[in-house]
C-alpha cells in the first residue's frame, strides 16, 4: 500500500488489518485537547441521531454528588449519573472523522482526520449509580493486561 503524506494534519489509513498513522501525529487547526476539568468526551446510555460537536453544557447541568468522581445530570427527563474514567498512563483517547475512502487492489482504504484527544472521558449511566468497572474500564484494563503480557 502506498502512503500519502499531508503537511497540515494527522491522518490514519486503515486497509483490511493494516493501520498506518502518518505525518507525526499532528492535528488540524480545529482539533482539541481536553483537560479533566473541561472533559469534552461523553459516553451516553442512549442512541442520539447526531454526530459531531455539541454544546454539552447547555444540556448537562452537572451537579457534584457526595461521592468520589460522580456527578448527576438530567437528559430528556432521565437522571444520569457520571463517572470520570481515566485512560492508563501513556495512552490517550482520540476522536476522529472519516475524511475519504478509496478502493485500491479490491481493498477499501479509509482515511481518518484527528479531531481531538483526551486522557479521560465521562461515562454516564441511566438511573443508577456507576458501580465497579464499566465496559470502558474493562477495555482499558485489557490494555494494561496485554501490555504486561508482552513484556
Amino acid at each position: 500500500m502506498e502512503n500519502k503524506k499531508l503537511t497540515d494534519s494527522l491522518y490514519a489509513t486503515i486497509s483490511n488489518t493494516e493501520l498506518t498513522i502518518l505525518n507525526e501525529l499532528r492535528k488540524d487547526e480545529n482539533s482539541q485537547n481536553c483537560s479533566e476539568e473541561e472533559n469534552l468526551l461523553h459516553s451516553l446510555p442512549c442512541h442520539i441521531e447526531f454526530t459531531g460537536p455539541a454544546p454539552v453544557s447547555v444540556y448537562f447541568n452537572k451537579e457534584n454528588l457526595h461521592h468520589e468522581n460522580v456527578r448527576a445530570a438530567s437528559f430528556r427527563g432521565h437522571m444520569l449519573l457520571n463517572k470520570l474514567v481515566k485512560v492508563p498512563e501513556g495512552y490517550e483517547i482520540y476522536t476522529v472523522s472519516e475524511s475519504n475512502a478509496e478502493t485500491k487492489d479490491d481493498c477499501e482504504i479509509k482515511t481518518f482526520q484527528l479531531k481531538g484527544s483526551c486522557k479521560s472521558m465521562n461515562f454516564w449511566e441511566k438511573d443508577e449509580m456507576p458501580e465497579g468497572p464499566n465496559k470502558i474500564e474493562d477495555a482499558l484494563t485489557s490494555i494494561l493486561i496485554a501490555e504486561n503480557l508482552s513484556n
